[in-house]
């Protein structure tokens, strides 16, 4: 998932000296093994630990938004058809029909 993710915004904020407190947005329930899956991938990119915070948003459809401070990564099925839209608004159909 976090490969896929795109990065937004600048410098991330750190907890008590420590690591991070990462807010994930799926469109469900992360599993416990999802929830380490991401702080382990997390941990990596940051170099620090990595603290979890789950929120449902169905509005996303899929997929995750992992924000850390000002800096967002959108993975969600939502950015991706935004993106597609966008793609296909500059394309002209010509022999169509």
């Amino acid at each position: 998932m976090i490969r896929s993710m795109t990065g937004y915004g600048s410098a991330a904020f750190e907890v008590e000296g420590a690591g991070f407190e990462v807010e994930v947005r799926s469109a469900h329930a992360l599993s416990d093994e999802e929830v380490e899956r991401l702080r382990q991938r997390l941990g990596a990119l940051t170099g620090k630990d990595v603290r979890i915070r789950n929120v449902v948003a169905p509005e996303i459809i899929g997929g995750v938004v992992a924000r850390i401070g000002d800096l967002v990564m959108d993975g969600s099925v939502a950015r991706r058809l935004q993106r597609l839209k966008e793609s296909l608004r500059g394309t002209r159909l010509e022999n169509v029909g």
